[in-house]
């Protein structure tokens, strides 16, 4: 049954990144070259496999974007995947991440409800 599933998504893939497409509040971007070296950076930098770090690379490259853009952007990563989260499954801190996510202002929240963890009132760090 659960096969089933899986080739039945997988048969609909096209017409599921098209609909991803049309959305207005969604920007699909391909890598660019600083995003590129980012991704080598990161897998020196931390134990993911290589497409959490084409997705961390995104994340870091697009905000240095927004931040050269508006330096007070506030930026903000929803992640449910433990893998990218700074912070390990008894909560204590993953300096790998968040020393990549930290400089550049990005609060990860664990959930899309960006209620947690709570951002704290004097993030980000100056």
């Amino acid at each position: 049954m659960f096969e089933n599933k899986v080739r039945g998504e997988l048969s609909n893939l096209d017409a599921t990144l098209e609909a991803l497409r049309a959305e207005p509040a969604l920007k699909i971007f391909s890598l660019n070259d600083r995003q590129l070296e980012l991704a080598i950076d990161v897998g020196f930098r931390a134990d993911l496999n290589p497409f959490d770090q084409s997705v961390l690379a995104a994340v870091l490259g697009r905000a240095d974007d927004i931040q050269a853009a508006d330096a007070n952007a506030e930026l903000a990563f929803c992640e449910l995947d433990g893998d990218l989260q700074p912070w390990d499954k008894q909560g204590r801190r993953r300096r790998e991440l968040a020393d990549l996510y930290d400089p550049r202002g990005i609060w990860v929240y664990g959930d899309f409800d960006l209620e947690a963890p709570q951002r704290p009132p004097d993030w980000p760090p100056k």
